[in-house]
Formats: structure tokens, sequence, C-alpha cells
């Protein structure tokens, strides 16, 4: 049950590709280590992925705008790590995923720059625990990339492929309580981030964040 505080904002679509890259899979299912967006990390120790693009939504001072979702992590981490949701052999060809437990290196943030003025920045994990309510995004336009010859390109048999790719630009919405978002004067340039170190058929995933009120 969502509280009636919350807000949906709706993510269109990303400027950057959000990618999947295969890590062999197990039992069947295919595993990932998720990047979400443009990353940056090589000869640091932290990697900031950046996911840019517009929003919409319906709540007064989150009805329109800009968006950045910054992802850190480790850069040791490769990725968030993530699994399908179903084997590759299942009906639906293992082509949605959750993500595993986060480490405590993970932290996602989504910054919210409205049309006409002001900004708001959201915390979707902080210190690998997810905050929000709900975070989803998907994609229908998928590239493939160092899959075995004649395998064909879906997101199931890349999580089967070590080093397999699967991305593309993506869309999707995060629901969350307007008491862990706060304003701010101005959301810093993706550039910024990126340097500072501070997110298929079908490409798809869902998390929500549970307690014993929902």
């Amino acid at each position: 049950m969502l509280h009636a505080d919350t807000i949906t904002v709706n993510l269109g679509t990303s400027n950057q590709n959000y990618t999947l890259v295969g890590t062999g899979g197990i039992y069947g299912f295919g595993t990932y280590l998720a990047q979400q967006g443009t990353c940056v990390g090589a000869g640091s120790a932290v990697t900031t992925c950046i996911l840019t693009g517009n929003y919409t939504g319906t709540t007064p001072g989150f009805d329109g705008g800009t968006y950045t979702l910054t992802t850190t992590y480790n850069t040791s981490d490769g990725g968030l790590a993530a699994t399908s949701t179903t084997a590759v052999n299942s009906p639906g060809g293992g082509n949605y995923f959750n993500f595993n437990p986060f480490t405590s290196d993970v932290n996602m943030d989504l910054f919210l720059t409205q049309t006409g003025g002001g900004a708001n920045a959201v915390e979707l994990v902080s210190n690998g625990v997810f905050v929000a309510d709900s975070f989803f995004l998907g994609g229908n336009t998928p590239v493939c990339s160092n899959l075995p010859a004649g395998m064909s390109c879906t997101q199931g048999n890349v999580g089967l492929t070590n080093g397999g790719t699967f991305g593309g630009p993506v869309g999707g919405g995060v629901i969350f309580t307007q008491g862990i978002s706060h304003s701010v004067s101005a959301v810093p340039e993706p550039g910024w981030l990126a340097l500072g170190g501070m997110l298929p058929g079908v490409l798809m995933f869902a998390r929500r964040r549970f307690s014993p009120s929902n």
C-alpha cells in the first residue's frame, strides 16, 4: 500500500544507453552487471554512472522538467549485480531482472529540475539500502555485442554469456515519499558529477522497497 503523500515521476527516454553485461548465468538464470548510463571510473576507486532525460508527473513541483539519475559504486564491483526473474528457457525468456541485494557502497540519486524553476533531489538508494517506494526502467531497442556466433540478441542469452552486452535507451518511473526528497538550489551538471567521482526484445526491471505497511 502506497502512502497518501507519495509522488510518481515518469522518466522519459534516456539520452544514454543502459547496459547489461552478462556474467555467465547460474542454474539457467541470466546474471548481469547493470551499468546505468554513461559510466566513468577507470583509474579511480568509485564509478559514477549517469542517465539524463525529461520527466513528467502530476504533482505540483514535480510535473515536468529534466532529470539526472546518478549511480555510484566501487569501481571493483563492475556494475550493479542483477539476476533474471525467470530462467532463460522459460516462456518469458529471462527478459526481466531484479537487482541482487546492494552492497553498502551503492548510492543512487535522482535530481529533478522543474521547468520554470525549482529543483529537487530524491534519494533512491543510500549506502546500499533502497529508500524509494519503487524504481523501474525498460526499453525496446537493444543492441547486443560479444555473443557467440549464431546466438540471438536477447536479454536472456546475454545473461548466460560472460562479457556479452545488451543495452539501449530506457524510460520508466520512480515512486517516492515526498519526505525523502529535498529542494536544492541547482542540479549539478552531469559532466561535473562524472568527473567528481562522487541507470529487449525487452530490457526491464522493477525494484520496490517493502515495509510492514506495504
